[in-house]
């Protein structure tokens, strides 16, 4: 399946009421930390202000062990480029030698790998995954992801789409397929919003100007990875919805 074609499919824009904008941060409210704790914090991780609008709901306990389980591949990832001996699990080679295949051919040194960066001015901490430089001498920041947590974490709303349709609450099963599409693409938005905030915060601190900025979807099978870059003009938008996400994200804590 050609998921770039997913990822820049258009929908038609469609109505929503007032009472679904407010659900997503249902899961902000009922998993976030207590109110005592809560003002004791004054800064807050890219992680925690997007939370909210990754709608737990749709993801089942399974899934979401399953996603968190494989964030081993990201350390084991970042250790790699930076040249570190790290012992890689059988169920993670397919994933490092997908990873291998771009930096091989694309990273000609590592800049920073895994280093948290704190903005005192914005109250906001993060955690870019990779920034190199390539053969072309252009800084390339890097989110490295896996299309597997998307199918498993997606297994439960689409097992929910069946069971609609065999009620005729969906009209056609084509209607199971584009849920697919707006759950991807969603992901993808979300992808967008986070790597914005990390370009901004890497540029303010680190003093580097960033060429391109884009998601590396790491392949189980140890296959060639695919490398989607967002335009200037979505980084822009993503960071204006960032700074969006956390003004509702502290309103919402309050």
């Amino acid at each position: 399946m050609n998921y770039r074609g997913i990822f820049n499919t258009e929908s038609k824009k469609q109505m929503i009421h007032v009472t679904e904008i407010i659900s997503i941060f249902q899961d902000l409210i009922l998993f976030s930390a207590p109110k005592k704790r809560r003002k004791e914090r004054t800064i807050v991780s890219v992680t925690e202000v997007l939370s909210p609008f990754y709608r737990l709901e749709h993801f089942s306990r399974k899934s979401l062990d399953l996603a968190q389980r494989d964030k081993k591949y990201l350390k084991i990832c970042i250790g790699i480029a930076k040249n570190l001996w790290i012992p890689v699990e059988d169920q993670y080679r397919g994933y490092i030698s997908s990873f291998k295949f771009w930096f091989s051919s694309q990273a000609k040194k590592v800049l920073l790998g895994g280093e948290r960066l704190e903005d005192e001015d914005l109250k906001i901490i993060g955690t870019p995954d990779l920034l190199v430089l390539n053969h072309s001498n252009e800084i390339i920041l890097v989110s490295l992801k896996t299309l597997t947590t998307i199918h498993q974490s997606y297994s439960t709303h689409l097992s929910i789409c069946k069971q609609l349709f065999r009620k005729s609450f969906l009209k056609s099963p084509r209607d199971m397929c584009w849920n697919w599409h707006k759950f991807v693409k969603a992901t993808q938005k979300s992808y967008l919003v986070q790597v914005s905030i990390y370009k901004h915060l890497l540029e303010k601190h680190k003093k580097v100007q960033i060429s391109k900025s884009g998601v590396l979807i790491l392949n189980k099978e140890g296959k060639i990875p695919e490398f989607i870059c967002f335009s200037n003009a979505q980084l822009k938008e993503g960071l204006l919805m960032f700074f969006r996400f956390k003004e509702l994200y502290e309103f919402f804590q309050k």
